[in-house]
Order: structure tokens, then C-alpha cells, then sequence
């Protein structure tokens, strides 16, 4: 059984980092609440962040991860395959809760057709809206958008900061002695930053392609003349044109793999680790502002008035998509994560070793933490409407987490202690 003080150092680790996250958002809510941070200001911090502090980042990362793995490299692919079936995990399980919600309120509208407000009553501004043919695809996009934020919450955990905060606290406890001893905080930090370079570019390809979803075009009206083809909305244009090519964290984690793979490149030219070099430190210096500006901007976008309808109330996140998003984020995929991961273990020793207790323990940690904090720079870029419903999904995430992340983490030492 895992001991009681271990238990509460992962349940400090877990709330401490969950906390220090909050505390950086509380400068973005107040820079917000004081028009410091508004919308302009808050697509220019996140084009900052992907044409600057995030190649910089994952360059620095990856490259240090790829040069510590070196001739161990084959071993450490488990890593990338596991970022893979996370992503694709979370995105067929909110793909499949986003189908079951919209069968379901499809099928309680024809059983009562008095849900459909048919013959409600109109004020002129919705009469304008309805001749225009514009209100159901507000809706439908709406509905698009609210399912493109749960799909992207369950399928990109936060897989650097909180990962290394646990393992950190993990590897300076009674767990270090079966989970590699001396060598468990380099094997185990080693072992996250490989995921990261993966999990990170994945995010790039996936998450503008999902906000780029558009409200279906109304049909015209009876009489009415044939209209010109429909232009492609603005921001499915610039995701679009984005998509179309390698984002700029993207190239920064391959310039990174490409300078970790060859036998001291990286220590030539970044400084060996423990002594940067003057390139070295430059880099590292402007990779350590990717993480608070982010957590600032994210901030900002909570307290934000985006996202409000015209009446002024916010846009309502329905309680079946929020927990449909807490539930596969926190439970479904870890679960399904751990099956998988004792399964290899057991019946496929040369994927996943037995006697590398800090490789399963990163394998099976990976897929519990709440979503990725840098899906609100997604929604900065390419959809800002979506910026206060995922601010939503988040804080709710965050806060349930306190209590998952304890539970997974607890039944993970468990299973790695007996053997």
C-alpha cells in the first residue's frame, strides 16, 4: 500500500501547481478587468507566444530530450505512440459524446414538438435575423464551436508543466526507491520532455483544423433569386491557410530533434548541460516566458467579455458537454491508458520493460492531467468567441483534478510498488 505521506506529497504537488497556476491567472484577470488585456491584446501576446516563446521552448526541450535519450532512442518510441492514442482517444470519445447529445435532443424534440419554438413570438431584430436566414446558423456554429472546445479539453492534456511538478515530488519521496533510485528525476523528466516533443506539434495540427468548423450556409428562401457562391468565412481562411503549412512551434521542435540526434551538436552548441552557453542561455531565457505569459494571457480570456451573447449574459456552456469533458479528460482516458499500459507490461516486456518503473509511471501519469492550457492560444488565434467556454471547461477540469490526479496517482504507485 502506499504510505499516507506519500499520498500527501502528490496531494501537495497536484494542488500546489493547480494553485500557482491560478495565482499567474489572476494578472491576466486583472489586466483584463482594467482594458490592459483585451481582445486585440490578447491575439498579439498569443502570436508572440507561437512565433517566438514556444519554438523556443520546444527547440530547447526536445533537443535536450533527444540528445539525453541518445542509443536508447528505439526504447524511449513507446512515448510518441502513447501521444498519439491519448489524442486520438479524447477525440473519438467527445466525438461520440457530441453525437449522443445532438441524437439526443433531436429525438426529445420530435417526441414533444412544443421544445421547437415554431410559432414563439418574434421581436423585429429576430424577424431581420430570420428573413436573413441567419438565426439557426448562429446556432449551429454556436453548437460547433461548444463541441470543438470539449473535443480539444479531452484530447490534449497538460503534458509539461503539472507531469514534471508530480514526478518531481514523486522522485523526492520514499516512491524514488522503485521508481530508479538516483536516477528517477533525470529518467522521468527525460521521459516527459520526449512526450511533450510530440504531444505539442499534435497540437498544431489538430486544434486549428477544429475551430476552423463554420456554421452550415441557410437555405434560400423560395422566391428568392440564385445568390452568389458563399465567400469561406475569415477564420476559417487564416486557420486554413495555417494549417497548410508547419507552424513555427512545429519547426522549432524539429530543428530541436534534428540538433539532439547528432552525437554533440547540442552540447557544441548550447553548452552542456548545467552550463549554457551564451546561445544557450539566450535560448533558455526566452523559453522560460512561454509558460507565465501564457497562463497570463489564459487569465485575460477567462475575465474577458468575449464570448458573451448580444443580451449580456455569457454564453452557456450546456452541463451535459461540461461533463462529458471532465469525465473523458479525467476518468475515461486514464483508464483506458492504464488498461493498455499494464497490459504491454505484462504481455509485451520488450515495448514497455518491467524493470523501468519510471517509463510506465510516465506512460500511465500522461494521461491524467487536465487539458492543456495552451488550447486557449488556439482559440486567441483562431476563434475568440470560443475563448470564455473554455475558460470554463478549464476551470472546471483544474479544480476536479485536485481530487482524480490524487486517485490515479495513489492506484499508479500502487500497481509499480507490488511488482
Amino acid at each position: 500500500m502506499v504510505a499516507t505521506a506519500l499520498l500527501l506529497k502528490v496531494v501537495v504537488a497536484s494542488s500546489t501547481s493547480v494553485a500557482r497556476v491560478m495565482m499567474v491567472g489572476c494578472a491576466g484577470v486583472l489586466l483584463s478587468r482594467r482594458s490592459i488585456l483585451d481582445g486585440a491584446a490578447r491575439r498579439k501576446v498569443a502570436e508572440l507566444s507561437t512565433y517566438c516563446l514556444l519554438p523556443a521552448l520546444l527547440f530547447w526541450q526536445v533537443s535536450a530530450a533527444v540528445a539525453r535519450a541518445g542509443p536508447r532512442i528505439a526504447h524511449w518510441l513507446i512515448l510518441p505512440c502513447y501521444a498519439v492514442l491519448h489524442c486520438a482517444l479524447g477525440l473519438a470519445l467527445a466525438k461520440c459524446a457530441c453525437r449522443c447529445r445532438r441524437w439526443c435532443r433531436g429525438e426529445r424534440e420530435r417526441r414533444d414538438p412544443t421544445l421547437r419554438p415554431v410559432f414563439s413570438p418574434m421581436t423585429s431584430a429576430d424577424l431581420d435575423d430570420e428573413e436573413l436566414g441567419e438565426t439557426d446558423a448562429a446556432d449551429d456554429g454556436g453548437d460547433a464551436l461548444l463541441e470543438a472546445v470539449v473535443m480539444m479539453t479531452a484530447a490534449f492534456p497538460n503534458s509539461g508543466g503539472l507531469p514534471l511538478a508530480l514526478v518531481d515530488a514523486l522522485c523526492a519521496s520514499s516512491a524514488r526507491s522503485f521508481l530508479g533510485g538516483d536516477e528517477c528525476l533525470a529518467a522521468t523528466v527525460g521521459y516527459v520532455s520526449f512526450y511533450i516533443s510530440v504531444m505539442n506539434p499534435l497540437q498544431w495540427a489538430v486544434c486549428p483544423r477544429l475551430l476552423a468548423t463554420d456554421a452550415p450556409a441557410p437555405a434560400p428562401a423560395k422566391d428568392a433569386p440564385p445568390s452568389p457562391p458563399p465567400s469561406v468565412p475569415r477564420r476559417a481562411r487564416r486557420a486554413r491557410r495555417r494549417c497548410s503549412k508547419p507552424a513555427p512551434p512545429v519547426w522549432g521542435a524539429i530543428l530541436g530533434g534534428v540538433l539532439g540526434a547528432v552525437p554533440g551538436a547540442r552540447d557544441a552548441l548550447l553548452g552542456p548541460p548545467g552550463r549554457a552557453s551564451v546561445l544557450g542561455g539566450a535560448v533558455q531565457l526566452v523559453s522560460s516566458a512561454a509558460v507565465p505569459v501564457g497562463i497570463i494571457n489564459l487569465g485575460g480570456s477567462v475575465a474577458s467579455k468575449v464570448g458573451r451573447s448580444e443580451r449580456g449574459g455569457d454564453v452557456a456552456v450546456p452541463g451535459g458537454l461540461l461533463g462529458a469533458a471532465v469525465v473523458i479528460r479525467l476518468l475515461v482516458v486514464p483508464c483506458l491508458s492504464c488498461a493498455a499500459t499494464v497490459a504491454l507490461r505484462l504481455f509485451a516486456p520488450a515495448v514497455v520493460p518491467p524493470g523501468d518503473a519510471a517509463l510506465t509511471l510516465v506512460l500511465m501519469l500522461e494521461s491524467t492531467p487536465p487539458p492543456a492550457m495552451q488550447c486557449m492560444i488556439f482559440c486567441q488565434l483562431f476563434a475568440q468567441d470560443a475563448e470564455r467556454p473554455l475558460g470554463k471547461v478549464l476551470v472546471a477540469t483544474y479544480i476536479a483534478s485536485l481530487v482524480t490526479l490524487t486517485a490515479w496517482i495513489a492506484l499508479f504507485l500502487s500497481l509499480l510498488s507490488a511488482g
